[in-house]
């Protein structure tokens, strides 16, 4: 669907760099130490968030935060505003991720 919705080559390096710090987060434990655990916490609505967006700012703080924002801007043209508001809870927004970004320049 992204594809068919021309994501830039920016955007695409963001969401992948989201999803491939989930797979790191996979390969990193064991089934019992990490992967269940990581299954419980998307299951409860505010570990899900909380899981979401500390995965978000892992992203920014490994150098990707350009990319993730331009992901993020790409992506709320194609929502509702419903979903938008859903997706700005759910994930870091814009101004967070420049604010992680100024904040790790210091």
């Amino acid at each position: 669907l992204i594809f068919d919705k021309g994501i830039p080559e920016d955007a695409l390096k963001g969401v992948l760099a989201h999803e491939l710090t989930h797979s790191e987060h996979y390969y990193e434990g064991t089934t019992i130490r990490t992967i269940i655990p990581i299954g419980v916490k998307i299951l409860k609505k505010k570990s899900r968030i909380k899981y979401e967006r500390n995965t978000d700012t892992e992203v920014v703080l490994k150098g990707c935060g350009y990319e993730l924002k331009a992901y993020r801007l790409w992506q709320y043209n194609l929502l509702t505003p419903e979903q938008l508001e859903k997706k700005k809870k759910e994930y870091l927004s814009p101004d967070e991720i420049d604010q992680i970004m100024a904040s790790s320049l210091n």
